[in-house]
């Protein structure tokens, strides 16, 4: 199982200068295939309670993290690419220069993480970089604050003009 998953590679694909992971449906199906013969042998009697139990529930914990860490990464990703084009422009950067200065520590850390990827397509690697599912847990509450401060910049722009009220967040700006 450990070996099938060392050759498991990340699907990347090309976006305004970094990557976007792909096949997330596939990451999820082999991550749950894991777990699941894993929780299987952990249940058999079988399996004892030495030290195959013990590799056993120490594979499963670092599959449960590895489902965690992609669910985060796919967050940052779907949030990112909406945030991007707003932020990269220069306007609301002037005005919002807080959740300017959030969105680019969040910016720099996907296209980094993306370039170590590129680098190391492997599955298991991106899982043992030092506290990355940290950093992306950080960088989602990051991009919800900006996205819950830019909500609410807009709904100031439509009280002052009502009609305003009638166009989505996306043709408003």
């Amino acid at each position: 199982m450990k070996d099938d998953m060392k050759q498991f590679e990340l699907m990347q694909r090309p976006f305004k200068g970094t990557y976007l992971l792909g096949g997330f449906d596939d990451i999820n199906a082999k991550l749950d295939d894991q777990i699941v013969t894993t929780q299987a042998m952990l249940g058999s009697s079988y399996i004892g309670k030495g030290k195959l139990k013990g590799d056993s529930r120490g594979w499963e914990i670092k599959l449960n993290h590895m489902s965690e860490l992609f669910d985060e990464i796919l967050k940052v990703q779907r949030t990112w690419m909406y945030l991007e084009p707003i932020f990269s422009s220069g306007d609301i950067g002037m005005t919002m220069p807080n959740e300017a200065k959030a969105f680019q520590q969040v910016d720099k850390l996907w296209k980094d993480t993306m370039e170590g990827v590129e680098a190391e397509k492997a599955i298991m690697d991106l899982q043992e970089k030092e506290n990355i599912r940290e950093h992306f847990k950080e960088a989602n509450k990051k991009l919800d604050i900006i996205q819950k401060k830019l909500n609410d910049y807009l709904e100031q722009k439509r009280l002052v003009f009502a009609r305003f009220f009638f166009l989505a967040n996306e043709d408003l700006l």
